[in-house]
């Protein structure tokens, strides 16, 4: 089988899993929101369900699923109160819903954040890639932090150069090339 139809497949069931996980504890909430003796506390859960469907990337997804799990809430709480005279089991309501719609709001940033730093990346990586002359990313700590180690304090680096090729072959093995592009 084609790697391109394996890698859909795993990303299909990496998206569908927390999808189905999510639809499954909306039920089990909504169950227990209307049999419940809590009174709406319960509602508060949902948040669970938002940042479920959050991992699947989709924006308008998690868009859908705030505003079905507020309707839920709304209706086991009416199920439960509609016309009761206004008491704690409203508060409690209220703070489900705001709940909900805060989770809701910040996954939507999240997601949003995460399309520009990968649009950046995207943007870096061809510019990276594309330029015509050689370019490449090194990390040197390695070598700074041995030669602190091997090379005496106060002495003429030149010269314990000069004396320790094996310990500045050392050194500089040490250094990590982390990225290059075509024309390094």
């Amino acid at each position: 089988m084609a790697r391109s139809s394996v890698d859909k497949r795993g990303r299909r069931d990496r998206v569908r899993a927390p999808l189905a996980i999510a639809l499954a504890l909306a039920v089990v909430v909504f169950a227990a929101d209307l049999i419940s003796p809590l009174q709406g506390a319960v509602a508060v859960l949902y948040i669970i369900v938002v940042l479920l469907v959050a991992q699947t990337r989709g924006q308008a997804m998690v868009l859908f699923a705030g505003f079905a799990c507020a309707l839920l809430a709304a209706i086991a709480f009416a199920a439960d109160h509609l016309g009761d005279p206004l008491d704690a089991a409203y508060v409690r309501f209220g703070v489900s819903l705001t709940a909900i719609a805060a989770t809701t709001y910040l996954s939507v940033q999240q997601l949003r954040s995460e399309a520009e730093r990968r649009r950046s990346e995207r943007r870096y990586r061809s510019i990276f890639d594309g330029a015509g002359f050689p370019i490449w990313e090194s990390d040197w700590s390695g070598t700074r932090d041995y030669l602190r180690d091997h090379v005496p304090e106060g002495c003429d680096l030149r010269a314990w150069f000069a004396h320790n090729p094996a310990e500045v072959r050392a050194a500089v093995g040490k250094a990590v090339v982390g990225n290059a592009n075509p024309a390094a």
